[in-house]
């Protein structure tokens, strides 16, 4: 499963890129915001996609929401995570009594909590959210339903959920990304669920002004939240550079480039 998760998010990278070759994000920084939204779920104040896995390996429970503008690099930063972690992976199975989690990317916004989620109880759409993330390994990835339904309920799969902010229309109250977010909250077997999860910033505060009584709350708990860092001239101009590089000229961009390059350096604002 592993192997065919990364095979097709390998893909889905250069997708993300628009680059057919050997993918190479810019390496988009990022760092815990100052206000803490609840308690933490630990890691260093900031990082790097470069060096995401390792970030996200200092977490005590795996839980991390990645929050950002539109555009900002939330989805590629999520998946070289997923890319990451199912590189270091073993070859060989692991030690008797050892588990293995293997990071499944999921489009939230089809999933659907029910008409009922503001009625029933969040382990109810717990559990409607572990059906679903079974039912989407058995028809991408080809697992037998059960495997999928006991990989899940056993966490051997790390959730990469994608697309909290895209659940509900952003003229709609986010009653649907409300229902993911208790969902998530409610302890699934010996604790809180490993998830990762992406949220525009502006929709994730509006979850947390909204008005709920103890124990229902409308933010993640336990969880480490980083912002993805606006990306620097430097940056920039690495990419530009490494994207479309000169065929000819060592270390230089495309001739079309230069006068874009350079007016980035002469105005950086």
């Amino acid at each position: 499963l592993a192997r065919y998760v990364g095979t097709r998010e390998a893909v889905e990278q250069q997708n993300f890129l628009a680059d057919r070759g050997r993918t190479s994000p810019a390496d988009v920084g990022f760092i815990q915001p100052d206000s803490v939204y609840w308690r933490i779920d630990g890691g260093s104040l900031q990082g790097t996609l470069s060096d995401v896995r390792n970030f996200y390996e200092t977490l005590k429970r795996g839980r991390m929401l990645i929050l950002g503008e539109a555009g900002a690099g939330k989805t590629v930063l999520a998946n070289q995570l997923l890319l990451d972690i199912i590189d270091a992976l073993p070859e060989t199975d692991p030690p008797s009594g050892k588990a293995l989690a293997v990071p499944v990317r999921l489009s939230l916004p089809t999933f659907d909590p029910g008409d009922d989620r503001q009625r029933v109880h969040p382990s109810e759409v717990s559990n409607r959210l572990e059906n679903w993330i079974s039912r989407t390994l058995t028809a991408v990835y080809g697992l037998n339903p059960g495997v999928a339904k006991k990989m899940v309920r056993s966490g051997w799969i790390l959730p990469i959920l994608d697309g909290l902010d895209e659940m509900d229309q952003n003229s709609a109250p986010p009653e649907r990304a409300v229902a993911v977010v208790r969902a998530l909250n409610y302890p699934s077997g010996t604790g809180l669920r490993p998830v990762v999860v992406n949220c525009r910033t502006d929709r994730y505060r509006q979850l947390l002004q909204l008005r709920t009584s103890a124990g229902n709350e409308c933010s993640l708990q336990d969880v480490t939240v980083i912002g993805v860092l606006p990306l620097t001239v430097e940056q920039i101009c690495s990419y530009i550079t490494s994207r479309f590089a000169n065929p000819t000229i060592v270390s230089q961009a495309e001739q079309r480039w230069t006068l874009v390059l350079r007016d980035l350096a002469d105005h950086p604002d």
